[in-house]
């Protein structure tokens, strides 16, 4: 059997109305030898199956599809590293898709032989009348030390390319039935890079517009104990290991600076004021590191503690007005 260059996981859970559109963004013919590409069907209910099983059909020697009991995104991710045979691994959520040009180029480039512990590819949203690159790269840089991304935007997991042998290395499985585990996938993987390539090819395509996405603000309402249970892990996580890299620091704060932006959006009551400030609190006393970084990268979150918080009730209209004032 051909030796795997690729492996893409994807994770499926109830997503036929995009499911195909995602696939097909992974079929390159003169590579298929190359790629592996691993669906996990975290327990749908939907016509996924019967989908994806035209897709196996036809490519049974790249495409694997595994059907399992539903266990949140994490166990996925959790499935598809322990088979994973590419040399190089990464992600693809179940409503997104790749551009196949700029997979075609990712495959040649990987096929070089060139050693490299992750490539970081451009990204782009879409849906909602949106499409606009999200990633700031630098023009000078191809080549380089992690620590070159620093500035470059906020890369989420699904930017990143990497050496499958770096992410089973010391690998902690994700917690199941939670939400936004694909942030402790990146910091536990981040800390053992060193060398990146820097691709302004457009790879990624990040469906906005859902209201059932994890970031909406219904699905915030209803999972922000999963944000703060894996922001804990995370913090637990960067404290028991000395963070490895400037850049890992950065995505650290950047992280929990964003759940504090995330509970922003909650209902404006004294409940979750207390929710706010008793998580900044913890945070303060058990991470510092974390606290000050947060606020090093988010001016928001700096403007919010000099009001000593008082900012959440009126966040609406702070929120409206922080593109004029850079808040």
């Amino acid at each position: 059997m051909q030796n795997k260059i690729l492996t893409i996981s994807v994770a499926a859970y109830n997503v036929e109305k995009y499911i195909e559109e995602a696939l097909s963004s992974t079929i390159v013919d003169e590579y298929m030898d190359y790629l592996e590409i691993i669906i996990v069907d975290d327990g749908s209910n939907d016509s996924t199956s019967e989908l994806v099983q035209k897709y196996v059909d036809q490519w049974p020697n790249s495409i694997i599809y595994v059907k399992k009991e539903n266990g949140g995104y994490g166990s996925t991710i959790n499935l598809s590293v322990k088979i994973a045979r590419g040399k190089y691994f990464r992600l693809l959520d179940g409503d997104d898709c790749l551009c196949p040009d700029a997979l075609r180029k990712l495959i040649d480039f990987l096929l070089s032989g060139i050693d490299i512990d992750a490539i970081v590819s451009q990204a782009a949203k879409f849906g909602a009348f949106t499409k606009e690159n999200i990633f700031d790269f630098p023009d000078d840089i191809t080549f380089g030390h992690i620590d070159n991304l620093i500035g470059c935007g906020d890369i989420a997991a699904w930017g990143f390319t990497f050496r499958t042998d770096l992410v089973n290395r010391d690998w902690m499985n994700l917690p199941e039935k939670k939400l936004y585990t694909d942030r402790i996938y990146l910091v536990q993987t981040l800390k053992k890079v060193e060398n990146i390539y820097f691709s302004n090819n457009v790879l990624y395509r990040y469906r906005i517009g859902d209201t059932s996405q994890s970031t909406s603000k219904r699905s915030i309402c209803k999972h922000y104990k999963d944000i703060l249970y894996v922001d804990d892990v995370i913090c637990r996580m960067v404290c028991k290991n000395f963070v490895a890299n400037d850049f890992l620091a950065q995505r650290v704060g950047t992280y929990y600076a964003s759940t504090i932006c995330m509970l922003l959006e909650m209902p404006k009551n004294i409940k979750n004021f207390c929710l706010l400030t008793d998580m900044e609190h913890r945070i303060k006393e058990n991470y510092p590191m974390v606290y000050y970084r947060a606020g090093e990268e988010m001016k928001r979150v700096k403007f919010l503690r000099k009001t000593k918080y008082m900012a959440f009730f009126f966040w609406f209209i702070v929120d409206g007005l922080r593109k004029r004032v850079k808040i």
